[in-house]
């Protein structure tokens, strides 16, 4: 955690803190694809409230997310290691 970025707000926000939490436990435990996956859209929706990011600062980043994630066969964590 040392190399990431982590908002003063997710200190400040224990609801949101425990939803994420709550929310990474169940993605890690889900052998369910398209549960994974739904689990990743709020976690980012989270993380956009936390980081307080406008509109244009979630295209901007899912954008670039979308065209690095596209030169990989594995897009985000949505697949479990098996």
């Amino acid at each position: 955690m040392n190399h990431y970025p982590i908002s003063k707000s997710f200190f400040d926000s224990p609801n949101l803190r425990a939803e994420l939490i709550a929310n990474v436990s169940r993605l890690i435990n889900s052998n369910n694809d398209e549960e994974r996956v739904q689990y990743e859209k709020e976690n980012d929706k989270i993380c956009y409230q936390l980081f307080d990011l406008s509109e244009d600062d979630i295209q901007e980043i899912e954008l670039t997310l979308s065209i690095h994630s596209s030169n990989t066969s594995k897009k985000g964590i949505s697949k479990k290691c098996e």
